[in-house]
């Protein structure tokens, strides 16, 4: 049985629940790859259940097979523990290597296998001022015939020939970024944009009301959810722009007896935030100039093929007056 598992509205993993009847394990490793497929580009997956197969026993042709096979897929068993009475592993946990699993049996007394208990985590709650890690690769590096070789030797690989030609090309792709472009953990730091002096806590509060709707809106599609997003929208802008209409009027009524005050506040008000300074200064404004001058002049010289270029004339100084000696 195939399960999704969401979070906030949000997929966190796909898995499959498992349970084999006792008997000949043959025809069930010729379906086994079949039911893999979905789960080969989840980004976070789990395979659960009684497989009622002897994993504890590798000597077994049959459990070697399938615990390659599943290897070659990138899947590990983890934590092989007896999870039966008789000592044997029959039940097990499959994901991925990278993934961490707390795994624990209880023996129970009302039947022969024991209880398994585990935690997984199926996603991290990024904080604030805090680095988180992520996997980046180096899509750059990948070269076309690198990635020519590499996708045929694993097609021609005997290992996953049972597989279908879409897993099989899947995994392929999977194993070839591994290969030529492996991931590695790039540290990033989540900036906190700083709020305006007049957004409020009630303005905080009617952004979360209005991003809540336009999420359930984005799911349902529903011309209700639609309806009441446009109204929760209409409120919130209404209620910034009198927040700062009051902040603006007041800060100018507080400097309203000092000159200086209110010049000062009006200019924070009208210049924007990280505005360069630019120069003033005359020698500035002449290599403008200049540089202006120059230009035009290798414009006009790259078209006059059969002459050789005009020299440039000596920088104009527009600090010096018009008039000379005679």
């Amino acid at each position: 049985m195939a399960f999704k598992l969401f979070l906030d509205k949000f997929l966190v993993l796909e898995g499959l629940l498992i349970y084999r009847p006792p008997g000949p394990a043959s025809k069930f490793l010729s379906l086994w790859p079949s039911l893999l497929e979905p789960l080969i580009m989840a980004p976070k997956a789990i395979i659960l259940g009684d497989f009622n197969i002897h994993f504890d026993n590798t000597r077994d042709l049959l459990v070697a097979e399938f615990l390659n096979l599943m290897v070659v897929l990138d899947w590990v068993l983890k934590d092989g523990m007896a999870t039966h009475r008789a000592g044997h592993t029959l039940d097990g946990i499959f994901t991925h290597p990278e993934e961490d699993l707390c795994l624990s049996t209880t023996p129970l007394e009302w039947m022969d296998h024991a209880l398994l208990t585990f935690k997984f985590l199926a996603r991290q709650q990024p904080i604030i001022s805090i680095p988180q890690k992520k996997l980046i690769r180096s899509w750059r590096n990948i070269e076309a015939e690198p990635l020519k070789v590499t996708l045929i030797n694993n097609w021609n690989d005997p290992k996953v020939s049972m597989l279908s030609p879409l897993a099989r090309f899947n995994l392929g792709i999977r194993q070839a970024m591994d290969t030529l472009a492996p991931a590695r953990i790039s540290a990033s730091r989540t900036r906190k944009k700083p709020n305006q002096p007049w957004f409020s806590q009630a303005l905080k509060i009617l952004q979360r009301k209005y991003r809540q709707k336009e999420r359930c809106w984005k799911l349902s599609l529903c011309e209700a959810e639609r309806v009441d997003l446009k109204l929760a929208l209409n409120t919130y802008k209404e209620a910034c722009r009198v927040a700062k209409s009051d902040y603006f009027t007041r800060k100018i009524s507080e400097a309203a007896n000092s000159s200086r005050e209110l010049f000062r506040t009006v200019n924070v008000f009208t210049t924007p935030l990280g505005t360069p300074k630019v120069e003033n200064s005359q020698d500035f404004c002449n290599k403008v100039a200049n540089f202006f001058q120059c230009k035009v002049l290798d414009i006009h010289s790259s078209f006059r093929l059969d002459k050789k270029p005009a020299n440039p004339s000596p920088p104009v100084n527009y600090s010096s007056s018009p008039g000379g000696d005679n």
